[in-house]
């Protein structure tokens, strides 16, 4: 598990997200996905955001569809990345 934050057009949508991140390598190249756990009271939308983790790494991701309501403190969000985990 990792922690970061998520911005969209250099604002900060979420600050303090929890990350589980699934980083696979193949021959013909490296993927990368995972989910956030995100506070049920701040639900984002489906689309793309910048994904910066608190070691420093940087990359785009794409989430789906938006989280389903929920009586739990968090809810997660899986989402796609898109090119490099810098």
């Amino acid at each position: 598990m990792a922690t970061g934050k998520l911005e969209r057009n250099g604002q900060t949508v979420l600050s303090e997200v929890d990350i589980y991140l699934s980083i696979e390598q193949s021959p013909s190249g490296t993927s990368w996905g995972g989910s956030l756990e995100i506070p049920t009271n701040q639900p984002i939308g489906p689309g793309e955001y910048d994904l910066v983790l608190s070691d420093g790494r940087k990359g785009k991701i794409k989430v789906s569809e938006a989280p389903s309501p929920s009586n739990a403190d968090t809810v997660p969000v899986p989402f796609q990345g898109s090119g490099e985990l810098t």
